[in-house]
């Protein structure tokens, strides 16, 4: 079966139709009813029928430790890597806005959201992370084993008053890395609740009475006592050492973080793999449908995407009163879009039938995308961002195909 309609001039047919041949011709040919054309079907984005992911699913969560050549890491690596997050767009959040935003979806997350921590409170959070993140508008958040804090170790540690000067600049935050830093689960109860109930108590007499409300388990390790007793001490939440997006489906008190140092791979690299990892995956999770008011869309509203490798689809999927051919037809409000290549596809056949549409233009009219013969009465018609500018995802509009110009009260398919 054709899947587009061929449509021919009556001199062209009147050419091929000769003696015999003509009677092949009419073995193929189709009356037209005098029947008006039936109402088109309309689905604009609101439709339960349109399917288009439209927030951000997740923010990353990258971990620190000593920014300086014992941890395998080098000043410049960091300035490089903060400089990305500047020149990309990432914004930094705090664990309450993530928090609330896994609980109840609200307040949104902006489109590249991160969480900057740094476990251990090294110097390097004083002398190199605090000015660099403050640099870029950033913050962030240092995790202190109390019983360190200004202790020159095998490293130096930054003191209470560093702590308290970051603090109160709103740049670096001071949270809980237990006293000691030891393996909680290898613990008695009581030794855990010491661990983690006093170093917050600990942090609190330093600090001006601050509340320490997130907790970095030592070495990741937990369990579900752990965390009880974690939130019973007061904390909100807490942050773990497995990889991954953090999303709305996380454990407040598990919450995943890429680790940027040490255990990262790519020696040498300033954009190593652990950080370029974590990057990726915020990046890949930030490009999404937006909802647009607009007066001039179908209903009101409608979805626009930025381009992207990774495909972002919106979907339609429409019943149809019959089986038969159509007219497929797209709107977009004028300016919604930038693509001159919008993918629209098609599914017949078991496959997608894609047309490049110019969304870049034309736009607050009906646009002919163009004529398909269904085989069934349920039609399946994509957008994809996978373009050259931004898409639009407004309206489809399918209304049984009737040729203009039919040779002799004749359709031909």
């Amino acid at each position: 079966m054709r899947r587009h309609r061929m449509k021919f001039q009556s001199s062209v047919l009147a050419n091929v139709c000769n003696g015999l041949m003509c009677m092949i011709c009419l073995a193929v040919l189709v009356p037209v009813g005098s029947a008006a054309p039936a109402e088109p079907i309309l689905a604009d984005d609101t439709a339960a029928t349109m399917t288009a992911p439209l927030a951000p699913r997740g923010a990353g969560i990258l971990m620190y430790h000593g920014l300086d050549e014992e941890f395998n890491f080098v000043a410049e690596s960091f300035r490089v890597q903060m400089q990305y997050l500047a020149d990309n767009g990432f914004e930094t959040i705090t664990f309450a806005h993530l928090q609330s935003w896994i609980e109840t979806g609200s307040p949104a997350l902006p489109k590249k959201p991160i969480i900057l921590t740094y476990d251990d409170n090294y110097i390097t959070i004083w002398d190199l992370a605090y000015p660099e993140m403050k640099k870029h508008g950033f913050f962030g958040y240092n995790f202190a084993h109390t019983m360190y804090v200004g202790v020159v170790t095998s490293y130096d540690h930054a003191d209470w008053a560093e702590c308290m000067i970051m603090e109160n600049d709103g740049v670096v935050f001071t949270e809980s890395h237990t006293i000691s830093h030891v393996h909680l689960t290898l613990l008695s109860d009581m030794a855990k609740t010491n661990e983690i109930l006093n170093s917050k108590r600990a942090i609190a007499e330093n600090m001006q009475g601050k509340v320490s409300t997130t907790l970095s388990y030592p070495y990741g390790a937990y369990d579900q006592r752990t965390i009880e007793i974690t939130r019973d001490s007061g904390y909100d939440n807490a942050v773990s050492t497995v990889p991954g997006i953090t999303t709305r489906d996380s454990g407040v008190f598990e919450l995943p973080r890429f680790a940027v140092n040490p255990n990262w791979v790519g020696e040498g690299t300033a954009l190593n793999n652990g950080f370029l990892r974590a990057v990726n995956e915020v990046e890949r999770q930030s490009v999404r449908w937006i909802n647009v008011e607009d007066e001039a869309a179908v209903g009101g509203a409608y979805q626009v995407a930025d381009p992207g490798e990774a495909p972002l689809n919106a979907l339609w999927t429409v019943d149809l009163p019959e089986a038969t051919t159509y007219t497929l037809e797209m709107h977009w409000p004028a300016g919604a879009a930038t693509a001159t290549d919008a993918p629209v596809g098609v599914f017949l056949d078991g496959e997608w039938l894609t047309t490049p549409v110019d969304q870049s233009t034309s736009g607050g009219a009906w646009i002919a995308v163009g004529t398909y013969d269904f085989p069934t009465t349920r039609a399946m018609i994509n957008l994809s961002n996978a373009a050259n500018g931004s898409v639009a995802a407004d309206a489809i509009r399918l209304q049984v195909a009737v040729d203009p110009e039919p040779y002799g009260g004749w359709i031909v398919h």
